[in-house]
Formats: structure tokens, sequence, C-alpha cells
């Protein structure tokens, strides 16, 4: 009566709705006492697979499942419930060679697997291919293989690494060949799962991920290096504006402000010069080889200070360019603001007969005249009087510089 109500509560825990594995393998073990350092213990032996005592068994116990998808059951007999030729052997008949364990006859498993993309791929795919899998060997006499392959024996010069002991052995390596589904598979093992989790079939080629952090440290040097190129591209135009008289930009770019705002704080803005200077400083710029224009831009193009040697001095008025840039020399600075009307070369003589002279270097030879037939703006011609003005004063002979030393009479 014990027997059949311990076989009933083994299947009725087969039976339960948490039973999930794949296999059920049931282990008829035997228990024995025996004495170990003078101390009475009880061990359990296994009995050989497709063996069934006659005796009622004394207890049953249901083992979690494990890493093999297998259900244990374990049905417990007394002592001498079989024959010592029914128990399976304390020593195990595999070999050691080299601390890898040699079987007797080694099986291999092969079936069709089908491998899934994971969700977080952004492409979809499936692929089906031939692995061999892994199997317990508790349950091989549940497993039906569609074909077998038995090649020859193998002989083996194996080595004890314990006691030194050498020898040879036999292996068989014995494929067995199953239909989809017959065993268990988790691709999460398989051997091709490391490409699947990379979103690539066999054979693709593995898709480049870089770091952010290292996107960054490539792109931003290269950035940098061609907003700093650019930068003297964009210095050419602001000098080529500057050297015709339009408004522009010394020392400075706005690509060099963009990548240290340093630039800012040595950077000046030009205002426009004149259309009358702006039509000659174009003749002079055109007049200019390319080489020399070339070696202009090196000299002066990158300072802050505006090129009065060149440009003469900078006023929003018409003021002429002088002859510094056609021969080379320099305007003499007399520390007159920006605006300010240089004095002339030399002071008019009260005897000189009606002629100012001009300027130097703002003669009208360099001035574009305003209204085509008027004299230009500061020239004054003899025997001329302009429009709505007065003779000027300094035309009027004085008599002291045609008699010096005597004194004019009333």
């Amino acid at each position: 009566m014990a027997s059949i109500w311990t076989r009933a509560l083994a299947w009725l825990a087969l039976a339960l709705p948490t039973q999930a594995s794949f296999w059920t393998a049931t282990l008829r073990l035997e228990r024995e006492k025996t004495t170990v350092d003078d101390t009475e213990t009880t061990i359990t032996r296994t009995i050989s697979s497709g063996i069934t005592p006659t005796v009622s068994a004394i207890s049953t116990d249901v083992g979690s499942p494990d890493f093999g998808d297998i259900q244990y059951v374990y049905i417990y007999y007394p002592f001498n419930a079989v024959p010592e030729s029914a128990l399976e052997p304390v020593s195990s008949t595999s070999t050691m060679t080299n601390g890898i364990v040699l079987e007797p006859t080694q099986t291999a498993f092969s079936m069709p697997v089908t491998y899934t993309a994971p969700a977080t791929c952004s492409r979809k795919f499936s692929f089906t291919t031939e692995e061999f899998i892994q199997i317990p060997t508790i349950v091989y006499d549940q497993i039906t293989p569609t074909s077998k392959i038995t090649p020859p024996p193998i002989v083996y010069t194996w080595t004890d690494d314990w006691n030194g002991k050498s020898g040879t052995a036999t292996g068989v390596f014995v494929t067995w060949y199953l239909s989809a589904g017959a065993a268990p598979f988790n691709q999460t093992y398989g051997e091709l799962n490391s490409t699947v989790s990379e979103c690539r079939k066999p054979g693709e080629r593995k898709p480049t991920h870089i770091n952010p952090l290292t996107l960054y440290i490539l792109i931003i040097p290269i950035f940098w290096a061609i907003m700093f190129l650019l930068g003297f591209l964009e210095s050419w135009f602001w000098f080529r504006r500057l050297m015709l008289g339009r408004s522009a930009l010394r020392f400075g770019t706005f690509c060099w402000i963009f990548i240290s705002f340093w630039v800012l704080c040595f950077t000046r803005k030009q205002p426009k010069r004149s259309p009358e200077d702006q039509v000659l400083l174009r003749q002079q710029w055109e007049s200019m080889s390319s080489g020399k224009a070339w070696e202009l831009w090196w000299k002066i193009g990158f300072r802050t200070r505006y090129p009065k040697e060149w440009l003469g001095e900078y006023s929003k008025q018409t003021v002429g360019i002088g002859l510094a840039g056609a021969l080379g020399t320099q305007v003499p600075n007399h520390g007159h603001g920006m605006g300010e009307m240089p004095p002339p070369a030399y002071a008019p003589s009260r005897a000189a007969a009606g002629m100012l002279p001009p300027i130097q270097g703002y003669g009208p030879q360099n001035l574009v005249h305003p209204h085509p037939g008027l004299p230009p703006q500061g020239h004054v011609s003899q025997g001329i009087q302009m429009p709505g003005s007065s003779p000027h004063p300094s035309l009027t002979p004085d008599p002291r510089d045609q008699n010096p030393g005597q004194t004019p009479q009333n």
C-alpha cells in the first residue's frame, strides 16, 4: 500500500502546473549505512537505469528543474533492495588524460536550431542552422535520433595527473542527428549568440558603434583645424576690403573668434572710406602685383593698426591716399587724430601771388572732382573766387613783405 501511495505522489508532483521542464528523469536510489572514521552514516547509491526494485520505496522527492531543463524525481529504496550488480559503481570508468576526462563512448548531438534577432535590434531577422547541443546523459534513453554516425575507435595515451600513471584508452565519438525541437535550445547559450546579439547574421560585417565621447574627441579637433584654416581665407577677404577702402575687420576673423573669444579682444572694426578715396584705393590695388599683395597681406593683414603708409590717414571725408603706396615711402605721422587733415608741408608766404600750395599727398592729382568744372575741395585757384565766398585774406600782399623792417603808413 505504501508503494502505491509513493508512486501516486510522484506522478502527482509531475502533473503540477509549475512543471515547465523539457525532460523528466527518475533516479532510483538505495540507502545503505556505512561507517566513516568510526562514525556511522547513511549514503545513497544509484540503481542502474532500467532496473526497478521489487520492494516498496521508502520515500519520493521531486527536485527543481536544473540547468539541463530536467525535472528530477528521486525514489529512495531500503538497503539490499537490489543486488550489488544492479548498482552503479562507486568509481568512474572514465580515464583522466592531461586533466581531461575521457569516457569510453562520447556522444555528440546535432540538431537544427533557429536564431531570432533580439528586440533591441533595429531590424528583425531569423535564420536556421545546424548546431551541436548539450544533452544530459541521464536522458539519453529518451532521445530518438534520425540518424547516427559511428566512426572507428580512437586510441588515446593517457596520464593520470594525480598519481603519475599512464596508459592507453580507446574512445568512440558517436554523432546523433536529431530533428528540430527534439531537445530544448536556448539561443543565449548558442554558439552564434554573440553574433546575433550584435544584430547581424553569420557572415555579415560587424556594425560599427562609436562611443559619443570618442566621436567628440575626433570631431572637435578636426572642426577647430578647419575653422582655423578658413580663418586665413576670411583674413584675405577682409584684407582686400581694407585695401579697397571698404569696411573690414583688422587682425581677427569670425572663424578665429568662434574658436577662441580671446581673438575678439584684439580685433578692430574698420569703417569704410569715402567713395572718392575708394576709387583711388581701387586703382592702387589693381596696379599692384599678386606677389606684392601677398607680401602686404602677411605684413599688415594681421595687425590692429591702420596701415597709413599704404592707405594714408583715415577719414570719412575725401582726403586722398598720398603717394606712399606708389613710391614706397611713408607718410609722416604728426600725431593728428582720425578724420583730421594733416598740416601743409610748408606755410604759405604772404607774398604768394594768390595760390595756396597743395598739401603734400593731397593735391588735385589724387582727388576726384565731386563736381566737374569746379576746383576740388581744399584748393583755391589764382584769380578765381568761389561763389558765395569772399577773397582769401592771404591773397592781399602785405606792405611789410615788400619793405621789410618798415612800419606801414596810415
